[in-house]
């Protein structure tokens, strides 16, 4: 059973491309039909990140995919075939919804840029652990307290940093290490990655870098203004909270 290769990971603005079908079938719990193909523009949820939507062309009939998973190493794209009766087979065109995957690769990438702005103020000692990067209520949790008197001060420090962040126009780049070279570029610990295959890092013009899987732009120019707009630390987490202004 062959991997699916993940197109997304070496170009986040490829939104069209050639694969060919597998594999079709149907998810036991919900009879919700499936194409499995041998490459995938697809970013299938994980990571904070919602899935692709978009559709699969084949000469048997159009596959609307609103549903994309990873299973095994393999990317499975639900949807709803037209006409219904098509079995789907051989070489498909795949075509994801343009629109959806630049707006969540915008929010992904602010997260990140969110991440920098932390770091920079440098008042407490805040762990990345969890990022929610979709449409509506996206944020950023952290491993650490902020005291409730400190809590506004902050936020506004925040703001202020991303506001000056926002003037600077920095490349967001990605590059593939090893497990065991995550500290070395991030600081911090990564024993929640397979031990199997290489990581990942997303950097923001060199000032900051994190393991991730997920879309972004191209520079930080691309994104429109960052609005900071809750803090909340509780149970030992702090979770900020962002949105895009214009989106």
């Amino acid at each position: 059973m062959s991997a699916t290769r993940k197109l997304y990971l070496q170009d986040q603005q490829l939104f069209t491309a050639k694969a060919t079908i597998l594999e079709s079938g149907e998810r036991e719990e919900d009879e919700k039909k499936f194409l499995i193909l041998d490459q995938s523009i697809f970013y299938p949820q994980g990571g904070g990140q919602p899935w692709d939507k978009g559709y699969i062309k084949t000469e048997q009939g159009i596959f609307k995919v609103d549903e994309v998973r990873i299973i095994d190493d393999r990317i499975y794209h639900f949807g709803k075939a037209e006409p219904r009766s098509a079995e789907f087979s051989g070489e498909a065109i795949l075509q994801i919804d343009e629109s959806r995957r630049t707006l969540l690769s915008k929010i992904h990438s602010a997260g990140h840029l969110l991440d920098l702005a932390v770091d920079n103020i440098g008042d407490q000692m805040l762990v990345p652990s969890k990022g929610y990067h979709f449409e509506e209520g996206s944020y950023v949790e952290y491993e650490g307290l902020i005291p409730p008197e400190k809590r506004e001060q902050i936020l506004n420090a925040l703001q202020e940093e991303m506001n000056r962040l926002q003037q600077i126009n920095m490349e967001i780049s990605t590059m593939m290490i090893t497990k065991d070279q995550v500290f070395e570029y991030c600081h911090r610990k990564a024993d929640y990655l397979r031990d199997d295959e290489p990581v990942r890092l997303v950097m923001i013009g060199g000032l900051s870098a994190c393991p991730c899987g997920g879309t972004h732009m191209g520079n930080t120019s691309e994104l429109p203004p960052i609005k900071i707009y809750k803090l909340k630390s509780k149970s030992g987490i702090t979770r900020i909270s962002y949105s895009l202004l214009d989106q």
